[in-house]
């Protein structure tokens, strides 16, 4: 498959071991970390990576992404930016 096929295929594996996991314990998904595994995503696989990140809004209490993806920032309820300005680094909170 194709390296999009494999990182969204990755991401729901992932995510339904956890709620396998979550529902045999009993225990509350609380926290799911995506860490930059989304470069790979053309325009029609961000879409889909979209919805995916939606959902998993409603399974998680939380979940944080770090990309580098710029489209993903819609999907976000909070989104923390850093980047360079004259060769110093800035955050800006939106």
């Amino acid at each position: 498959g194709s390296g999009a096929e494999i990182v969204l295929a990755s991401l729901i594996l992932r995510i339904g071991l956890i709620h396998l996991l979550s529902s045999r314990t009993g225990n509350k998904l609380e926290l799911f970390i995506v860490d930059e595994s989304l470069g790979a995503l053309d325009q029609d696989n961000i879409i889909v990576a979209k919805a995916l990140f939606r959902k998993l809004s409603q399974m998680f209490e939380k979940v944080l992404l770090i990309t580098h993806v710029a489209d993903m920032k819609d999907v976000a309820e909070n989104v923390i930016l850093v980047y360079t300005e004259n060769n110093i680094s800035k955050v800006e909170i939106k």
